[in-house]
């Protein structure tokens, strides 16, 4: 949903000619930030999760689970909106609001009765985190930071959805030397160290 508008007295909005994409976007806080952006003068890409809404939204729906959408939706953005100036793209604000909304305990879930079902009563889940979440390394656990994060998400809800019947635990044992962590490289290794006094103690006593 191109659009380029400028104030009653002609003087340029504040993101004139900037592009962005907004993912789930048909309704919600979502529509809020399609709103607010169009009015301060945004090109706007609009994403839905289905083609139930706006007719001409449903060309670029997308489950952005899938990497073929994603490639649509930048397909698209390349072909329509490319700067006329410069003829190159460039997407100015990405806003990620897209989400799956459930609404349950895990049991109702076909796929989540198996594991709650068969931890015994007083059983125990324990999910291993990592520092990476709240660190924010650059350049190398980007998936990876994902998934734990996502873990630690999932281990807060269930600690008291399954509070009756199982303990849920979330832990981070830091760096431990598996190997995982002996084929990274040598300042890798002194980074880790920084965060584990008692690995980096360990290893000054090694390398003597």
């Amino acid at each position: 949903m191109p659009t380029n508008q400028k104030n009653n007295d002609g003087c340029k909005k504040l993101h004139e000619g900037r592009l962005a994409i907004v993912t789930g976007s048909e309704r919600s806080i979502g529509a809020v930030f399609v709103r607010n952006l169009t009015s301060k003068g945004c090109n706007i890409i609009i994403n839905y999760a289905t083609t139930a809404s706006d007719e001409r939204a449903a060309k670029l729906a997308s489950e952005i689970s899938k990497t073929s959408e994603c490639e649509k939706i930048i397909g698209a953005v390349n072909k329509h909106l490319t700067d006329p100036e410069t003829g190159s793209l460039q997407i100015d604000i990405l806003i990620h609001n897209a989400a799956a909304l459930y609404l349950g305990p895990l049991a109702s879930r076909r796929r989540g009765r198996v594991p709650a079902h068969l931890i015994t009563p007083s059983g125990r889940i324990v999910m291993l985190s990592s520092i990476n979440p709240k660190v924010g390394l650059p350049n190398t656990y980007t998936l990876y930071s994902g998934t734990k994060a996502a873990l630690e998400a999932l281990a807060r809800v269930w600690r008291r959805e399954l509070v009756e019947r199982t303990a849920v635990n979330c832990i981070n044992p830091g760096p431990v030397m598996t190997d995982m962590y002996m084929s990274v490289s040598e300042d890798v290794k002194k980074q880790l160290a920084l965060w584990n006094p008692v690995y980096a103690s360990v290893r000054r006593t090694v390398l003597r």
